[in-house]
């Protein structure tokens, strides 16, 4: 096993990165806290590494990644850290599921009404979330504001 990780100095927040060989099957990654995707052009089966991430994972980051949807991110409990910077996912109501994320990193996403319901309650939990230079589709933030206030004016 000790053959299969190469550790390689890099600009990680997470500390050094392992680079992984071409022959390491996912069970040689049971024990893996760290797993970094970045710049990678994914087939079809986009979502294959969220669900064959090890399940004791702390720290993933799927930057820039055509990645569309996060299935399976769920069963990832432990994870402590997520970076999907630059992603195309539009739904991240799966990462309510994650009671001890720490950061969550959402940075150059579109973000829209039920993007910007689900940070706030990921906020209102003890996540803190880094979204840097995004795009927000205003009229819908608008309208969310609005509807807090009617919904407020209720009771």
């Amino acid at each position: 096993m000790k053959d299969k990780f190469n550790k390689s100095i890099g600009n990680s927040n997470f500390g050094p990165r392992l680079q992984v060989s071409k022959n390491i099957t996912i069970n040689d990654l049971q024990f893996v806290e760290y797993f970094g995707v970045t710049d990678l052009q994914l087939n079809n089966c986009q979502n294959a590494y969220i669900l064959r991430a090890p399940v004791n994972l702390r720290r993933l980051s799927i930057s820039n990644t055509p990645l569309k949807t996060i299935k399976g991110i769920e069963r990832l409990t432990q994870l402590q850290y997520l970076v999907l910077k630059n992603c195309q996912i539009f739904n991240i109501d799966r990462l309510l599921a994650l009671d001890n994320l720490e950061v969550l990193d959402v940075s150059y996403n579109k973000i829209d009404r039920e993007y910007n319901r689900i940070i706030r309650q990921l906020e209102n939990n003890g996540c803190q979330i880094i979204c840097e230079n995004y795009q927000i589709n205003y009229e819908q933030i608008q309208n969310i504001t609005q509807n807090e206030i009617n919904e407020s004016d209720l009771w």
